[in-house]
């Protein structure tokens, strides 16, 4: 009988051993699987930072120029505004200059 628990003993002893192995060897495939997954997950990130990069120098080159385009088309209207302005004001005058010449109430023909 006591060879039989010996027996026994051994092959527990036997079986905890391939099962600490086996752990062993599960524990370190985890490991692995695991570094590679930070090692693709940096590589992804990095690729994120440098799309996000030229997103962003993609829409400041975008808003630079719209905001050229704006003050473009700003300064044009108002250049165009004040021209008209101008002429409005030459037109007028000139009006107001023959009706005073024809009623006598403008400057001196000779001056």
């Amino acid at each position: 009988m006591e060879q039989l628990l010996g027996i026994v003993a051994i092959a527990l002893a036997i079986i905890s051993v391939a099962v600490a192995l086996w752990q062993g060897f599960i524990a370190r495939s985890q490991l692995k699987s695991a570094q590679e997954t930070e090692r693709r997950t940096e590589v992804v990130l990095d690729e994120i930072r440098r799309t996000s990069g030229e997103t962003r120098l993609i829409a400041d080159d975008i808003k630079s120029n719209l905001l050229q385009q704006v003050n473009s088309i700003l300064e044009s209207k108002l250049a165009g505004e004040a021209n008209t302005q101008s002429m409005s004001r030459q037109l007028m005058e000139g009006l107001l200059g023959n009706i005073g010449k024809k009623t006598g109430e403008g400057p001196p023909a000779g001056g």
